[in-house]
């Protein structure tokens, strides 16, 4: 099922208009992403994650989980982009049915971007290790504190399986 957000756009350009108020439109316009372009995967995860060698066992297990319950996980530099990667990223957050996020580490790019995928308004899950200092201001997210592999995959299951359920109320 694909959806489309060009009315929900219209309306927001029409209050920011009314209001003063700056519209999610003209925040994406800003990207060249316009409501043509938005219509979401409803399959796709998005992936918000440090692009270190640190991370790429906590991004395999990611991968893996999705694909076991048949979603496609994607993150920002599996595909070349010769220019703006912020606007790579932001279109394909804006095409994502949900996005993920490892805070290990703490990088500035993941909380940047998490940013905009909540002001985007779209489902959001927050991975940590248990060692992991979260910002106590996400910590009512649907976030995934874990303290090896095996309970990140069991518990990123759950959490998933109830997100897209819930989502498609």
């Amino acid at each position: 099922m694909e959806r489309r957000y060009h009315l929900i756009l219209s309306s927001q350009n029409r209050q920011s208009e009314q209001s003063g108020v700056i519209s999610i439109s003209k925040f994406l316009n800003g990207f060249g992403i316009d409501y043509t372009d938005i219509s979401i995967e409803n399959n796709l995860v998005f992936v918000l994650t440090p692009f270190h060698e640190d991370f790429v066992r906590t991004y395999d297990i990611i991968r893996e989980t999705c694909n076991k319950i048949k979603l496609t996980s994607m993150r920002g530099d599996e595909e070349f982009v010769p220019k703006d990667v912020l606007q790579h990223i932001i279109r394909c957050m804006v095409k994502a049915r949900v996005i993920v996020a490892n805070l290990n580490g703490r990088n500035p790019n993941v909380f940047y971007e998490l940013g905009i995928a909540h002001a985007l308004n779209k489902p959001t899950i927050l991975l940590a290790h248990k060692e992991t200092q979260v910002p106590f201001d996400l910590q009512n997210q649907y976030l995934v504190l874990y303290k090896d592999e095996d309970e990140l995959e069991k518990r990123l299951t759950e959490v998933l399986l109830m997100v897209i359920t819930h989502n498609e109320k």
